[in-house]
């Protein structure tokens, strides 16, 4: 149920222009609502109403924190975005677990498709991430092994082998390149029914590597597992994600070893000026 208290409301109208499902209208009374069952619980109605008019059962008033007054520069917020670099030398210092469910707090208000805030976490530290690591590098040690014994001349094949080579060697010695030793694996999945799934992923991911950076740690996209998982879900499975869901990001998460002197050069964006 959504209630327009009356003897608060300024009948100021934000609340029917703000709301994705059109559920506020004004009537000659004061603002009325209908269709209240497609309501997709964003919130953005008790967020704008400078009157605290309006009562939502599901939403609860009292959790929604306040706006203050923005204290950074423009300059110093695209800097975060600027200076961030993907990380592929991590310490083996612990990451506090306070940490980790600020910085996954956090990308939670990265925006979702009609708010469906769809997207799960899987999270390896410790023991776990070992035998993860081992069947994601075993199942590219099996297609080398298939294409050794065949005539490959294809340029980005032969490089592909020669990476998957390395890893195999590092490995023995107790090197990982793969994932680079860092003390917390993340995998991000969503159901993958859901049209908008890896747009939603994708809007989450970004908002967590930008939050780890601004907390000072690294972050490093793995395609090669992302990849590996498609073809063996699996893996995935015995993890814990169920067959409904499909893992679209596995991210490497520590602190970093090293630390970035300069920004590097990135192309122009490529636009097209329409009028």
């Amino acid at each position: 149920m959504i209630e327009v208290l009356p003897d608060l409301c300024t009948q100021c109208q934000l609340c029917v222009k703000t709301c994705p499902s059109k559920i506020f209208f004004q009537k000659k009374e004061g603002i009325g609502t209908s269709y209240e069952e497609y309501c997709i619980l964003c919130g953005h109605c008790l967020s704008i109403c400078p009157e605290e008019a309006i009562r939502h059962e599901k939403l609860d008033y009292k959790r929604f924190q306040a706006i203050s007054e923005k204290k950074f520069s423009p300059q110093d917020f695209l800097m975060v975005f600027h200076e961030r670099r993907s990380i592929r030398q991590f310490q083996t210092k612990p990451i506090p677990k306070t940490l980790l469910e600020e910085i996954f707090q956090t990308s939670c208000y990265a925006p979702t498709a009609s708010n469906s805030q769809n997207v799960r976490f899987v999270v390896l530290h410790g023991k776990a991430i070992n035998p993860f690591v081992t069947k994601i590098r075993e199942f590219y040690l099996g297609i080398l092994q298939m294409f050794e014994n065949s005539s490959v001349e294809d340029p980005t094949m032969l490089r592909r082998m020669r990476k998957w080579k390395i890893w195999q060697e590092e490995a023995e010695i107790g090197n990982d390149t793969l994932f680079y030793n860092p003390p917390v694996i993340i995998l991000i999945s969503a159901p993958k029914e859901e049209s908008m799934a890896s747009l939603n992923v994708g809007f989450t991911t970004n908002t967590l590597m930008l939050a780890a950076h601004i907390h000072g740690l690294g972050t490093c996209v793995n395609g090669y597992a992302i990849e590996a998982l498609k073809r063996r879900p699996e893996i995935a499975h015995e993890l814990g994600i169920s067959e409904e869901e499909q893992v679209y990001v596995v991210l490497s998460l520590g602190y970093p070893t090293i630390k970035y002197q300069r920004i590097p050069i990135r192309n122009s964006p490529k636009i097209m000026w329409k009028a």
